[in-house]
């Protein structure tokens, strides 16, 4: 675990308070996704240290440290590249799509068809209950075709394509993945793009040039 420096004493008399049925009592009560109101006051002191303590732990998809290291790496990009100019969320839906039910094993599908015939609403839940390694590739499948095929980002040389894509050459981006409420993945992007204005110049240019505005929007 890692403690900024002005906390440490605060944070280490704290610790020694605690004992492990109270820390496990807390984890338990997380876990079935209760509210702090139920909490006594030796159990908030707990979700108080997990704010001001972080666990070396940052290659553990969700962890604390996994977020805070998410969060440095943006900044670096930032610091890099400077503030982003687009943020983009990949909801793919393995329910309803076909590819995923051709990742699945579904030999009936035929993907050349505009609308594909597929299995019943049932039957396609159950397959997403049955594989969901295959769900989560058909996500990341989904993820690399956007930014190769509508972004033009080439993955083996990490370049933009030329000609650029829908919104142009791409620079950079960075990507994270998490879980909905209802267990399915879906992604959040940052993209920077090649040529792309400061927001401050763009938001005075859409304000001065009635033309550039008409395009941009």
């Amino acid at each position: 675990m890692s403690v900024s420096q002005r906390d440490w004493d605060t944070v280490s008399q704290q610790i020694a308070t605690l004992t492990p049925d109270v820390i496990q009592s807390v984890a338990d009560h997380i876990e079935n996704e209760g509210n702090t109101q139920g909490l006594s006051t030796e159990q908030k002191r707990v979700l108080t240290l997990l704010k001001r303590v972080n666990t070396i732990s940052s290659h553990l998809p969700g962890s604390q440290a996994c977020k805070v290291k998410a969060r440095n790496d943006i900044r670096g990009y930032m610091g890099y590249f400077g503030l982003t100019h687009v943020f983009l969320t990949m909801n793919t839906n393995a329910h309803h799509c076909p590819v995923f039910h051709v990742m699945f094993g579904d030999q009936a599908v035929d993907l050349s068809s505009r609308f594909p015939i597929m299995a019943s609403s049932d039957e396609r839940a159950w397959r997403l209950n049955r594989d969901p390694v295959a769900a989560a590739d058909f996500f990341e499948f989904m993820c690399e075709m956007f930014l190769e095929h509508m972004c033009a980002w080439d993955s083996r040389t990490r370049k933009s394509k030329t000609g650029g894509g829908i919104m142009g050459n791409l620079r950079a981006y960075f990507g994270v993945s998490e879980f909905t409420d209802r267990a399915q993945l879906h992604g959040h992007f940052l993209i920077w793009l090649e040529g792309g204005l400061n927001p401050s110049d763009l938001h005075r240019r859409l304000e001065t040039d009635t033309e550039f505005s008409t395009r941009f929007f």
